[in-house]
């Protein structure tokens, strides 16, 4: 990877890129993980990326395979029933995580109420508006 994130701490010239990008910690909720099969979510795909992205490009960007020991330390949690964000993603790269030794946790619970509740628009909103 190119850019001001692929400098060592120090090593440029940019003041703002001697800070450093890494964050200290992540706190993944039913996250977007993998851009390529088999736990990828197609409209995640399509609205980020495009219908029909470059294969290369879409491996790139999925970081399961991109988790390294300098990866920060992370927490995710989802739903193990939630049929439009599969759990698998979540597990995948705990997965990563671990097999790179990255200090993670991951809560998986069995059922919630999060696609049910994404749905309903909030009653103080106007009719064609969203909280999102």
């Amino acid at each position: 990877m190119n850019g001001p994130a692929s400098f060592p701490r120090g090593a440029t010239a940019n003041p703002i890129h001697r800070l450093g990008s890494r964050p200290d910690f992540m706190v993944l909720a039913y996250p977007v993980i993998s851009m390529t099969a088999p736990f990828s979510h197609k409209g995640s795909i399509e609205h980020l990326l495009s219908p029909s992205p470059d294969p290369k490009l879409a491996e790139g960007l999925s970081n399961e395979r991109r988790v390294t020991a300098q990866t920060p330390p992370a927490f995710l949690f989802h739903t193990a029933d939630d049929p439009g964000m599969p759990v698998e993603k979540s597990l995948v790269f705990a997965q990563a995580l671990r097999q790179a030794g990255c200090p993670s946790s991951c809560s998986c619970s069995r059922r919630a109420r999060r696609s049910r509740a994404r749905s309903r628009r909030p009653r103080d909103l106007p009719p064609g508006k969203s909280s999102t």
